[in-house]
């Protein structure tokens, strides 16, 4: 997209730091995984390996590496109308993935810390994050939790709902 959307401001508060807020109550630790070339935030982060491909599952293979628990909670920058209830839900339920009409997001999910190796190999095979959570138990939400900021007019309708 060109742009830093963890940074992005929405209602004085950074998305990022609103997807923080919500995960902390129901997550022992929040730890950010970021790319070496984004800016740092202050939040306990893990730097990603350097990867020009940028496939969201060697997010994700990272973060299952890094984590000290057997369930890891996840969740992308760009859902910060998701509340804390959602996330207790998946953690409840986990392993599980959030969807809506039909629709997976992979990216907010709960998933086993074994899974680490099989996400690195699913990107380094330029498959979908999809592929990861197939067959996964699904927590239904609804659409108007899920904005996502993919393009510049994602972002700008993310932002028009503050």
């Amino acid at each position: 997209m060109g742009a830093d959307k963890a940074l992005v401001a929405l209602g004085g508060r950074s998305l990022l730091a609103r997807v923080v807020a919500a995960l902390c109550p129901v997550a022992g630790q929040v730890t950010v995984v970021r790319r070496s070339d984004q800016v740092a935030v202050p939040f306990p982060t893990l730097v990603e390996p350097d990867d020009e491909r940028r496939h969201p599952l060697l997010g994700i293979a990272a973060a299952l590496r890094h984590a000290e628990s057997e369930l890891v909670l996840l969740a992308p920058t760009d859902v910060p109308f998701v509340p804390t209830e959602v996330f207790a839900q998946l953690v409840a339920r986990g392993p599980a993935v959030v969807a809506c009409e039909g629709h997976v997001y992979p990216l907010l999910a709960v998933l086993p810390r074994s899974w680490a190796t099989r996400a690195a190999e699913l990107a380094e095979r330029q498959a979908s994050a999809r592929s990861l959570v197939d067959g996964l138990p699904t927590i239904e939400v609804a659409r108007a939790l899920l904005a996502e900021a993919n393009t510049p007019d994602e972002l700008r309708t993310l932002l028009s709902r503050a």
